[in-house]
């Protein structure tokens, strides 16, 4: 399924009624954080949670925004990647 963007959401199916999203906001210019992540039940265990944060990391690196992880998805998500600590603030 392909991941669409929308401002400060990248989500999978329908705009209106995606079936998986993440949402971020601006805390500042440089600063980003991660608000809430939804799969629906459907798609659950099949790693688009993880698809959808790795979007959010890619937009964090090409721009060299800080990631302040707010949802519990985020937060347990980089707390096991280690290598990506460098973006969190």
């Amino acid at each position: 399924m392909e991941i669409l963007k929308k401002e400060n959401l990248f989500y999978m199916g329908n705009e209106n009624n995606p079936d998986a999203y993440i949402k971020y906001s601006f805390r500042d210019e440089n600063t980003l954080s991660i608000d809430s992540t939804f799969v629906d039940p459907k798609l659950r265990g099949k790693g688009v949670a993880k698809q959808l944060t790795e979007k959010v990391v890619e937009l964090a690196e090409e721009n060299n925004y800080k990631i302040i992880p707010v949802c519990s998805y985020a937060v347990k998500y980089f707390e096991d990647h280690k290598e990506y600590s460098d973006l969190l603030k």
